[in-house]
């Protein structure tokens, strides 16, 4: 009787996780401002083929790793066909790209709650101390932006399972977050020693020394992100600034230049390409970069407005999901 409660309760669960997974309008995500793949993967979402869906999601997420919107529709897909783990995996990923991403955090909540409930969490009663564990505790506390436990349970993580590269960049992230800068550098500089090649640790760790207010440092690992992944806008956007404050701004304009041709929509990279144009005498070519950075600035800020109010209208009346106690 017991398991068929369980079955029963599961069953809802997912009822009504299908619910507000295919409600069209529930992403933040515009069909028309995707990319053409991408679209195409959300025509087969809402067409109801989600093998279509996953496959194309995949695809993407293997050509690029850092591709959020695609794991945010892999995740998605594979929430209603019952995948919880799978998608609660991607989200994970997708969470340590974009901390901030509402849809993300969305969709994680109700992946979460789903987990709390079911019989997923068998591992909490199997291995209740293990880095595993601790590691998705954290996942759980950073989905409801409570960063004090999440950190604890990442350091725990860390302690059980020392060479996992992933726990160590979560609890960098979520340090730098609070602008524990020295908690955050040790853990970045862990996860380089771990794996070299690794773009989000080296950007983790750039990124940690430019909020420290040390430049030189900063250029020192993120020249070395960039040259290592040189499409990545993020690592060319934080360099040109590091190198600003490093009284580079020769060198900076370079990078910024390339970071206004990866992404023409940052305005970011446009307000930092005008500094240095500015710094180098370069008048005219500054007040353009700056009035194009004031034009996308406007434009975010409008965006961002009306997908606040979207996601306000579309909120569940649900409680927040609760990770398990322990």
């Amino acid at each position: 009787t017991s398991s068929i409660m369980k079955l029963r309760h599961l069953s809802f669960c997912l009822i009504v996780l299908y619910f507000f997974a295919t409600i069209p309008g529930s992403s933040l995500i515009s069909a028309q401002s995707l990319l053409p793949d991408l679209a195409a993967g959300y025509r087969e979402f809402y067409a109801g083929n989600l093998a279509g869906a996953e496959r194309i999601a995949e695809q993407l997420v293997r050509t690029n790793p850092r591709a959020v919107d695609a794991r945010i529709l892999l995740a998605r897909a594979r929430m209603v066909q019952g995948q919880v783990p799978g998608a609660f995996e991607e989200l994970r990923r997708a969470l340590q790209t974009s901390p901030r991403n509402v849809d993300v955090l969305y969709y994680l909540g109700l992946v979460s709650n789903i987990m709390s409930q079911g019989e997923y969490f068998q591992l909490f009663k199997i291995a209740p101390e293990s880095g595993r564990a601790h590691q998705l505790l954290g996942d759980m506390y950073l989905a409801r932006k409570d960063s004090t436990k999440a950190i604890e349970e990442y350091e725990a993580a860390a302690k059980a399972s020392p060479e996992q590269v992933e726990v160590w960049l979560a609890l960098g992230d979520v340090a730098k977050s609070q602008l524990q800068m020295e908690k955050a550098i040790s853990s970045y500089t862990r996860a380089v020693e771990l794996q070299p090649n690794s773009y989000d640790a080296l950007y983790g760790l750039g990124t940690s020394y430019q909020q420290q207010e040390d430049p030189e440092k900063a250029v020192d690992v993120l020249t070395r992100a960039v040259q290592l992944f040189p499409n990545e806008p993020d690592g060319r956007i934080a360099l040109g600034a590091s190198m600003l404050k490093a009284n580079q701004p020769d060198q900076a304009m370079k990078h910024l230049q390339a970071a206004v041709s990866l992404s023409p929509k940052s305005s970011q990279a446009y307000l930092l390409l005008g500094r240095a144009q500015q710094t180098l005498g370069q008048t005219e070519q500054s007040a353009e970069s700056f009035r194009k950075a004031r034009e996308l600035l406007q434009t975010e800020l409008e965006d961002r407005q009306t997908k606040i109010r979207k996601r306000i209208t579309q909120l569940p009346l649900q409680d927040q999901p609760v990770p398990p106690q322990r």
